[in-house]
């Protein structure tokens, strides 16, 4: 509440609602990012107050990497409809896919994501693709729709590990399980 509050005062003085000084200790990083991080529903709010969806901190975030990473699906949703970009990458070459299969395990969001032109196909700066990501932070949910919508099971990382590598050695909770055998059997 207390942030929403804030929020509506910033826009309603008309104060720059991609003001960076306003956000975080972090350069660059402006109201609407935290809103989106967060999955607030002030979101529409700051975008109708003049917040640029693609602007991005130093760090190459934006406000769709960082609702990839912990906003909910209607906040992805919102950002896309604005024009928020799904080819758009942080420095460590993570895109919003990758960042929704690494750290949210709502699967909603990386299904958002492909359904607006997401590439299964990206790689961080280690070679991990969204699939790798996923199994290795068990997030079974989201290695099933990436599977169904075509990631490859057979590609590896700059170090030879494939998904499979990564769920049974990065997550001990996959290992064993359907979703695990399901990457296990794909990969050959």
């Amino acid at each position: 509440m207390r942030l929403s509050l804030v929020l509506l005062v910033i826009c309603a003085a008309g104060a720059a609602a991609q003001n960076p000084l306003l956000a975080s200790g972090r350069p660059g990083v402006t109201p609407l990012m935290m809103a989106a991080f967060s999955g607030s529903d002030q979101v529409p709010i700051l975008l109708k107050a003049g917040a640029r969806a693609d602007d991005a901190a130093e760090d190459g975030m934006t406000a769709l990497l960082f609702a990839a990473i912990g906003g909910r699906p209607e906040t992805v949703a919102v950002l896309l409809e604005a024009g928020a970009s799904v080819k758009t990458r942080n420095r460590n070459g993570m895109s919003a896919l990758l960042l929704a299969a690494e750290y949210n395990p709502d699967a909603r969001v990386a299904a958002l994501l492909l359904k607006h032109g997401a590439s299964l196909t990206d790689r961080d700066e280690h070679g991990r693709t969204a699939l790798m990501a996923a199994a290795a932070r068990n997030n079974a949910d989201v290695v099933e729709i990436l599977l169904a919508a075509g990631a490859d099971p057979r590609a590896e990382d700059h170090d030879h590990r494939t998904a499979a590598a990564y769920a049974q050695y990065g997550n001990a909770k996959l290992a064993g399980t359907a979703t695990f055998w399901t990457l296990y059997q794909r990969q050959y």
